[in-house]
């Protein structure tokens, strides 16, 4: 009877060998479970990170179809203030106006707008193509165009307190433009065309303009490839 007994509780306590066992591996599970929650917030930030881009993508295609369609229309207005267009393809399009007076004149932005000024205020316009595009006297105050391609488009006399950092200007007309506000940070404006009514940031010293008036380099407005 005693040793039934005592062979019971010997079967029922835990082997040594497996306490041993768990005391040896217990850093390990540790260790192995913090990695596997630290992939998984891993994965989630980088799922959300991937539909924002998608999101992103998304709505920027559809503004570039609204964009596009109020040039074809020849509208009257033109309201793109704000809009996502990030790597936007906008080259050819007629976005235009007559001249409507002093960029920082009293009323001159309603003005622009019912003239049908592209009013592009606070538009994200990062990464766009506007080559040969008319912009002639538009509204770009505040509007993102870091590492935009504005080669050959007409600014002249456009409001351009813009993010212009890294953006591409070759032979843009940038006559009487004002970009008092604007930052130029690596902004290529190596052969720009320029007057004596453009405005510059405080401090900087464009280049010498090219001989913009006959030398064919002028802004000549394509029409748009129906891209």
């Amino acid at each position: 009877m005693g040793r039934a007994r005592a062979g019971a509780g010997a079967a029922g306590a835990p082997p040594t060998e497996t306490r041993s066992f768990w005391r040896r591996q217990r850093d390990d599970l540790v260790r192995d479970g913090l990695v596997g929650v630290v992939a998984l917030v891993v994965a989630f930030v980088l799922a959300a990170w991937w539909d924002s881009r998608l999101e992103v993508r998304a709505q920027s295609v559809e503004n570039t179809r609204f964009v596009r369609q109020v040039a074809l229309d020849g509208a009257s207005r033109k309201p793109f203030g704000g809009l996502l267009l990030r790597d936007a393809e906008l080259s050819g399009l007629d976005l235009g106006c007559t001249d409507v007076g002093s960029a920082r004149a009293g009323g001159v932005v309603d003005d622009r707008v019912e003239a049908g000024c592209a009013d592009l205020r606070g538009a994200d316009l990062r990464g766009a193509v506007l080559r040969r595009t008319d912009l002639a006297h538009a509204l770009l105050d505040q509007a993102v165009l870091r590492d935009a391609d504005l080669s050959l488009a007409d600014l002249r006399g456009a409001v351009l307190g813009a993010d212009l950092s890294g953006a591409v200007l070759f032979k843009t007309d940038l006559s009487e433009a004002d970009l008092g506000g604007a930052d130029l940070t690596d902004a290529d404006l190596s052969v720009v065309c320029y007057d004596d009514a453009t405005v510059w940031p405080s401090g900087y010293l464009p280049p010498e303009p090219p001989d913009c008036t006959d030398s064919g380099d002028r802004i000549r407005i394509v029409e748009p490839s129906g891209r």
